[in-house]
């Protein structure tokens, strides 16, 4: 049990790196570590297995986490803090309040320190729909009875503001926010949609989740459009190392077994903090530039690493086929038959280019 008496502020650290390219690992470990000051208090965990693989339980005023192999680790008084502390690994990776909140499903705010659960499903507020599904995968949600509730995910599905997505092995899923933006996750992956607005007349919106583990691909959809040209973030993603504020953006990510954090930047603006919101990188060039943590500071590559490239690949969910791309406005995914009817209907209207009918016994390609 750690008490109000263990807390301890972590030392050490770097201001990162923003205009000096850097061509190894050692490199920015070197720079990125140094001067750095994190003064957010934090209590440390046992290991990795608390932090990313943990269940969380609120106890009164304690705050209990059980790991994979049954071990408990309290952390006495947590609910009374303000604020409430980060919970830390040496190595730097961490989870925020807002993060923990997340995970036990239940609302916080920046003056309310815990509530009730929801206790109807009409509280429920739908965010997307899932596009795909392949393998396990399922979603954590607060249940109308106040208890959280696992169910498994498939296609078609909807999904709520606070629901936390989890793949197993190699299983990966699909998601589509209500304004076009897509947000999928890879193997053994952890996440929470913990935010999400949208309203197309008022021109408003954000998109805001959590990334504890595995890798993830995120594309800005309307709301990035209707934040063009505006020197302001319309999406967050966290992770325990991370907080990436995104303009109009699209980016793969991977969340390692120790918590660190590799981003790999594709189109748009994106500032990469720490978990307490400091110590800033900006990526602004699109193509291959990286990002990747070291005890919890931002470092930049100018050009990601072989190994940075190799490690993405391998936890990312697979890109999009044409099949399932979906319309740019916004559309909701719609069902098997839909598709097979749409791409029948553009298998017509744009023929090939010598225009050959196909033989008696063969049947017309499709993509």
């Amino acid at each position: 049990m750690v008490s109000r008496q263990d807390i301890e502020l972590p030392s050490g650290a770097s201001t990162a790196i923003n205009d000096v390219a850097v061509n190894t690992v050692e490199q920015a470990v070197e720079q990125a570590v140094e001067s750095a000051v994190i003064d957010h208090p934090a209590i440390y965990l046992p290991d990795a297995s608390f932090l990313l693989e943990g269940q969380f339980e609120r106890v009164g005023f304690d705050l209990v986490i059980t790991n994979p192999d049954g071990a408990t680790f309290v952390v006495a008084d947590y609910f009374s803090y303000s604020p409430p502390p980060n919970l830390m690994l040496s190595s730097g990776p961490g989870l925020s309040p807002g993060l923990v909140m997340a995970k036990l499903h239940l609302p916080f705010g920046d003056d309310v320190m815990f509530a009730g659960p929801a206790n109807s499903a009409n509280a429920l507020e739908e965010v997307g729909r899932v596009t795909l599904a392949i393998g396990k995968v399922t979603v954590k949600r607060m249940g109308p009875d106040g208890q959280i509730e696992e169910l498994d995910v498939k296609r078609g599905d909807k999904l709520y503001k606070g629901d936390e997505l989890v793949t197993e092995g190699g299983a990966f899923v699909k998601a589509r926010m209500l304004d076009g933006t897509r947000f999928h996750l890879g193997k053994n992956a952890n996440a929470i949609l913990s935010d999400y607005s949208f309203d197309e007349t008022a021109e408003t919106g954000n998109f805001e989740a959590y990334v504890i583990r595995g890798g993830f691909h995120y594309k800005s959809g309307k709301i990035g459009k209707m934040f063009a040209g505006l020197n302001k973030n319309h999406s967050t993603i966290s992770t325990p190392s991370a907080i990436i504020g995104i303009r109009g953006s699209e980016l793969d990510g991977d969340v390692n077994e120790f918590g660190g954090t590799t981003i790999r930047h594709t189109d748009g603006f994106l500032t990469v903090a720490d978990i307490n919101g400091e110590n800033p990188v900006v990526l602004d060039t699109t193509g291959n530039t990286s990002i990747i943590t070291f005890n919890g500071v931002p470092a930049k590559f100018e050009v990601a690493t072989p190994e940075q490239i190799e490690t993405l690949n391998q936890n990312l969910p697979p890109p999009d086929t044409p099949e399932e791309v979906l319309d740019e406005d916004g559309d909701e995914p719609g069902t098997e038959e839909e598709t097979a009817v749409e791409e029948e209907d553009a298998s017509q209207e744009e023929p090939s280019a010598d225009d050959e009918e196909p033989a008696d016994d063969e049947e017309p390609c499709r993509r």
